[in-house]
């Protein structure tokens, strides 16, 4: 069993250098492209794009039913066969929810179009990519729970590199820049999933009843966390398109986008970590995850500082002077990274014990609870201090989940012990960069920048044995 652990580790390892490779390479070129969309689109319709693509996040989480984030856990009691035919089960039940949505958006167009302040020609692309896109994400997580991770790091860098491109296309081209990103970054996706699907359906893929009473006691909640998970997430923007205004969100848009350069490390680790965790938790072998886990959520935590410290000029190459609002927003995004970082933890203990009702619930109750208090910090501070909200409702959820985990029969992977100290850096990072963005002392954020980054190098040489990156799989 140890053999068989160490093996998978080294694999988990391989797969988290070639999803963090790919997915920088990337989203490196998104970030590229970043500026071309920023003088070429007007603030109004960066600020619309970001709220079509804020509401793309909530209605997927919904209408895929969250299927893909139930293969992890399926893998270990339904296997050959039988797991290709769970795949295309809730693929056929997403289609079908999603078909109701078309529906309405032939038969009262004026209700989805309120509810999201998007035109309807948005809203047709955006039911077109909900009714595929699931396909391919289910595909792709099927690679990765078994560590096939050079196919699956190859399909993601051909998708996004050609979205990239042809976003950037069509918005030089079309008159309405604004169509042209949507349908430059989302149609792609959907043609891709459409291919994924028909691969299920031509390899045997079959409807069972019994996968889906396997999945629903695992999806329904694990959809309310995601859509209370997004709500927490892109509520602030939500908010601030109706009480601000279009160039408001394009500003929180352009600090989101800053914040993703830990998301993207965040995400393509976890497609290595999370299935090793369950992995070491199916053998027995939680000690090992702990000791890793700790190097994971310190990287994080510096990582956080840095872009904190060096958003003055993120936000000036990424967006030009007419962003310069964004600077306040960064350190506080950054925060909610790392402590959505470790939300995510937590929910993987949940779904490994089949227990996340409770977590689920949690989740959308707090992202409903974050929108008045949204609201609150915007009306009475402004929307620089929007960030602040989603903290105070990230470290309760933080909390909440804490609770849950206590009563499983299990040792603590994440405890206060482990996690506590880099999120108290992390956190302490925020008025630390305010002060030094108020009094403009710009050498002294160039002189902690350069000394967190060599610290940081010398650390994670010290720490290379715990980061998994070399070794073949036994």
């Amino acid at each position: 069993m140890a053999a068989d652990i160490e093996g998978k580790a080294k694999a988990a390892g391989r797969s988290a250098v070639w999803y963090t490779a790919a997915t920088f390479l990337t989203k490196g070129l998104g970030f590229i492209t970043i500026p071309i969309f920023t003088r070429i689109m007007t603030t109004g319709e960066f600020g619309l794009y970001n709220n079509f693509a804020a509401w793309q996040v909530i209605l997927l989480s919904l209408f895929s039913l969250e299927g893909y984030a139930t293969l992890n856990r399926a893998r270990l009691d339904i296997h050959g066969k039988q797991l290709q035919d769970y795949q295309f089960t809730l693929l056929t039940s997403g289609m079908g929810l999603t078909f109701l949505l078309a529906m309405l958006l032939l038969v009262a167009p004026g209700v989805p179009e309120s509810l999201t302040d998007l035109d309807r020609q948005y809203l047709y692309i955006m039911v077109l990519y909900l009714l595929f896109q699931p396909a391919f994400t289910m595909f792709q997580t099927l690679q990765r729970v078994q560590y096939r991770y050079k196919l699956s790091a190859g399909l993601s860098l051909g998708a996004s590199l050609l979205a990239t491109l042809l976003s950037v296309a069509l918005v030089l081209v079309l008159p309405d820049a604004l169509m042209g990103r949507i349908v430059g970054q989302y149609v792609p996706f959907a043609v891709l999933g459409i291919g994924f699907y028909l691969w299920y359906w031509k390899t045997g893929g079959r409807f069972r009843l019994e996968h889906l009473k396997y999945a629903i006691p695992l999806c329904v909640p694990l959809v309310i966390a995601a859509l209370g998970g997004q709500i927490l997430l892109l509520g602030c923007r939500i908010v601030t398109q109706h009480t601000c205004g279009a160039d408001q969100v394009a500003f929180l848009s352009l600090a989101t986008t800053l914040a993703q350069i830990a998301l993207i490390l965040i995400n393509a680790l976890n497609n290595a970590w999370a299935p090793w965790l369950y992995d070491c938790l199916e053998a027995g072998a939680s000690d090992k995850a702990t000791g890793t886990f700790k190097v994971y959520i310190w990287g994080i935590a510096v990582l956080t500082v840095l872009v904190s410290l060096f958003a003055p000029e993120l936000v000036l190459l990424l967006g030009g002077e007419e962003y310069a609002p964004t600077i306040w927003l960064v350190p506080s995004f950054m925060a909610n990274c790392l402590l959505g970082m470790l939300t995510n933890q937590y929910v993987y203990l949940e779904t490994y014990h089949k227990d996340v009702r409770a977590g689920g619930v949690a989740t959308l109750l707090l992202g409903l609870l974050n929108l008045p208090l949204c609201w609150l910090f915007v009306t009475a501070l402004g929307f620089e201090y929007v960030g602040y909200a989603n903290i105070v409702s990230n470290a309760l959820l933080v909390l909440v989940h804490k609770i849950i985990v206590r009563k499983f029969d299990s040792p603590d992977v994440f405890s206060l012990k482990t996690s506590g100290l880099p999120l108290l850096v992390g956190l302490t990072s925020m008025p630390v960069s305010l002060v030094l963005y108020a009094c403009e002392v710009d050498w002294l954020r160039y002189a902690l920048i350069a000394a967190i980054a060599c610290l940081g190098a010398i650390w994670l040489f010290k720490v290379r044995s715990k980061i998994l990156l070399v070794g073949k799989v036994r």
